[in-house]
């Protein structure tokens, strides 16, 4: 089978790539990924609102649906055709809740990380807490760094500083980029917390892989951070900047509860990139299957 499953556009956040690079690394020997939708049986598109919907050009398509409610719609009248004519949608949310269908074929899973790469390196945590991301309006970036700067302590954030211009203020925030897995991990061995902070929605995979490493999520009060971070993470309110930066001072001021072996290790089962990606292939193969049995029948 020939798969189409560039990242689309290719200026999409990093998060993109980790989830293509293990889609393609568990893939079965029998996947060929080419890199033009005109020679491919199928294509795997991902998805964070409507405008990326016009890279949908395979007859056969997999939605990654990654955001709902901060789609330009959350109308089920314009996903639900989508959805249906998809050969399977993939997403963290419940999307057949949202949309109030179940007539789609639909995989809920997480997003996953590598747990022999994202380990404890056994250095001092001497950072209090690190962010990601780009966007200081929908990730609570600077309240996390104001938090931090207060107490003070020490912080990371990951990403070019030049995209959230006021950090070059904060002397006690480390910007890191462009590192390899192998020096993330070393990172998040240096913190306490992992934020993901991320308003209106959001999974982020930052939290597993910190998590993995030792550090404790701290992540909103909402249904879907409680579906796949309970018990594992701490979760604040959705509120104001100020209020917000208030209660992470709280909490960042002492050691969080620590990540033991056995809670270790219930998280590499649950977000294990092998696991995730087994069970996707799995599914597209049965869809594929069913759909052959469909037209000949």
């Amino acid at each position: 089978m020939k798969v189409y499953a560039n990242v689309l556009p290719p200026t999409m956040g990093r998060v993109m790539y980790r989830i293509n690079s293990a889609i393609k690394r568990y893939a079965p020997d029998d996947v060929q990924f080419v890199n033009s939708p005109e020679k491919a049986d199928l294509q795997i598109l991902d998805v964070i609102g409507t405008g990326n919907l016009r890279y949908l050009t395979g007859r056969e398509y997999i939605i990654l649906q990654h955001c709902y409610r901060t789609a330009e719609t959350q109308d089920p009248g314009f996903w639900l055709p989508i959805f249906r004519r998809a050969r399977l949608v993939v997403s963290y949310h419940d999307l057949r809740e949202l949309t109030g269908s179940d007539d789609f074929p639909f995989y809920r899973c997480p997003w996953g990380a590598d747990p022999s790469v994202f380990r404890p390196s056994g250095l001092q945590r001497t950072h209090a807490i690190i962010t990601t991301g780009y966007n200081d309006d929908g990730e609570a970036i600077r309240e996390c760094h104001d938090a931090a700067t207060s107490l003070p302590k020490p912080s990371i954030h990951l990403n070019k500083s030049h995209a959230l211009g006021w950090m070059n203020g904060y002397p006690l925030v480390t910007v890191i980029d462009d590192v390899n897995d192998a020096q993330l991990a070393s990172y998040y061995s240096l913190v306490d917390y992992v934020s993901g902070l991320r308003r209106g929605e959001g999974f982020e995979l930052p939290v597993v892989e910190g998590l993995l490493c030792g550090a404790r999520p701290i992540v909103f009060d909402t249904l879907g951070y409680h579906y796949w971070f309970t018990p594992h993470a701490v979760f604040l309110p959705e509120t104001s900047r100020e209020e917000l930066t208030s209660l992470l001072k709280t909490i960042l001021s002492s050691r969080p509860l620590p990540v033991t072996l056995d809670e270790r290790d219930t998280v590499s089962r649950k977000f294990d990139w092998e696991v995730i990606m087994t069970r996707f292939w799995q599914l597209v193969y049965e869809q594929r299957r069913q759909t052959t049995n469909a037209a000949s029948s």
